[in-house]
């Protein structure tokens, strides 16, 4: 009995083992980092698809350097693509056949229109090539896509499936120890009769799916030995299971990053088109009226000032489609890592004094006040005199949106609970912001949900830029808001604009 009880202690630990070894070669996070790169991979396609078409409709060599950087970083991931996933090297290779006859061409096309040669035969050569690769590079980064996101559903059902199969073995093997020994050993049935239940009863457990189940016997006999190996297997299962439960967390993490950047990427795009077409229409609008209208306008006493208006409204949608432009810019510069600051001291209250007159005229045609309260003698602070007003500005504006009765107050002051520099407060009476909605505010393509956000136009960039800059100088941005009372936004800007020594 001694000899088959170590027999099923050694045969149990082997099989032990080799579930666990089982379960940890499927425990691979390298395919989750693989996973993210493919997905990465399709938002550099998608730039230099963007890049060259704005240089062929623009003429501006800038986007063509930009299709050129990013390049190099879709043939770099590629090569780590293929390093850290060698199973589909030849896919990856593919993709990266297709995308240098892409590239090339788009480039060749982009060079022949900045040159304005339209007449060259090559034109239609190259955009034939453009038009025909895309879709093909197109569905070949889909199928890489697929193919793993189907890897990590297959994952799971092997975690599930070696889950069920190790706790089958587990009873098989101890219902036969249980059944030998009954058989075998009917002697000794009163001494190892207490343990015995006591491991039947934590085998039933574990093999109804608790796995915190342990057979708790005393004993240094064989049966003793047994319920050491069973404890020790249950332990082995239950951190298999707890592996099994944290890959299962970060698949669903990621399948919800997934679906939630898709979704916010929609909703940004919607809104951009809106926000871009409308100044645009306004644009064609205006001036198609003045060209009509030309002839008829020169004979009347009044043409100069509808004229005037007209191509008032012109210059006010260019600006504001300016506007847009340079906040996209501006966060693709930053995200680059291309955004420089200028650092010198300045005066953060004639900033706000020259902010605030730049928006009154917002202020007045809705009809609310705009004041500000300046603490006097304040220390100048280290920043770029531009981005800073940029910030203000976008802060004030979106007090302005939002306001529709009151007005908007601006506070510079030093807090005795901060030191290292000032704070400036933007404080409204307008529509605030959903308590659950506050945590988000800063994200990127994000706008506060609700029937009276949804009144207000935007793109959800402006205080994500906010918050980029106000960063990028050391500082910190923070909101308070209650729904139907207004909204406060403090920055907190350090005196050396985030460099490590405090300027002198």
């Amino acid at each position: 009995m001694t000899l088959f009880f170590l027999a099923i202690f050694v045969i149990n630990g082997a099989i032990s083992s080799y579930f666990a070894r089982k379960t940890v070669s499927h425990l691979d996070p390298a395919n989750v980092e693989v996973l993210k790169e493919v997905i990465l991979l399709s938002r550099y396609l998608k730039s230099i698809e963007s890049n060259l078409s704005s240089a062929a409709e623009t003429g501006e060599i800038e986007f063509v350097k930009k299709t050129s950087q990013t390049e190099r970083q879709f043939l770099s991931l590629i090569e780590n693509l293929k390093a850290y996933d060698p199973g589909l090297s030849k896919e990856y290779d593919k993709v990266r056949a297709i995308f240098m006859e892409y590239i090339q061409a788009g480039k060749r096309l982009s060079q022949i229109l900045l040159k304005e040669d339209f007449s060259n035969p090559e034109v239609a050569v190259n955009a034939n090539m453009v038009k025909l690769l895309l879709p093909q590079l197109k569905k070949h980064m889909d199928s890489l896509e697929d193919a793993k996101y189907q890897e990590f559903l297959n994952l799971q059902q092997a975690m599930e499936e070696i889950s069920r199969e190790h706790v089958r073995t587990d009873v098989a093997i101890t219902l036969m120890v249980i059944v030998f020994s009954i058989i075998t050993a009917p002697i000794m049935v009163r001494s190892i009769n207490k343990p015995l239940r006591e491991l039947v009863r934590a085998t039933k457990e574990l093999g109804a799916g608790n796995l915190a189940a342990r057979a708790d016997v005393k004993t240094k006999d064989e049966i003793g030995v047994l319920a050491e190996s069973f404890n020790s297997t249950a332990e082995q299962l239950n951190m298999a299971q707890q592996k099994l439960y944290e890959t299962n967390e970060i698949l669903k993490d990621a399948n919800r990053q997934l679906k939630e950047a898709d979704k916010h990427k929609t909703e940004f795009l919607a809104s951009m088109s809106h926000e871009l077409r409308t100044p645009l229409n306004a644009i064609i609008n205006f001036s198609d009226q003045i060209i009509e209208d030309w002839e008829e306008l020169k004979k009347d006493d009044e043409w100069n000032k509808d004229a005037k208006d007209m191509l008032e409204r012109v210059l006010k949608s260019s600006r504001h489609l300016l506007s847009l432009i340079n906040d996209l810019l501006d966060l693709a510069k930053i995200e680059a890592g291309m955004m420089k600051l200028e650092l010198m001291d300045n005066d953060l209250g004639s900033i706000i004094a020259d902010t605030m007159a730049n928006v009154q005229p917002l202020a007045g045609a809705k009809g609310i006040f705009l004041e500000r309260t300046i603490q006097p003698d304040l220390p100048p602070v280290a920043c770029d005199e531009r981005k800073i007003m940029q910030v203000i500005l976008n802060l004030l504006s979106n007090a302005i949106k939002f306001t529709d009765s009151g007005g908007v107050h601006v506070k510079l002051f030093q807090k005795a609970g901060y030191k290292d520099g000032l704070v400036l407060e933007v404080r409204d009476s307008g529509i605030g912001i959903p308590a659950d909605a506050v945590h988000y505010v800063f994200d990127r393509f994000r706008q506060v949900d609700g029937s009276d956000a949804k009144r207000y136009q935007g793109t959800g960039l402006g205080l994500n830029l906010v918050k980029e800059i106000v960063e990028m100088h050391g500082g910190a941005i923070e909101v308070e808001s209650e729904v139907g009372k207004g909204s406060c936004f403090r920055v907190f800007l350090p005196y050396n604009g985030g460099r490590k020594e405090k300027p002198a």
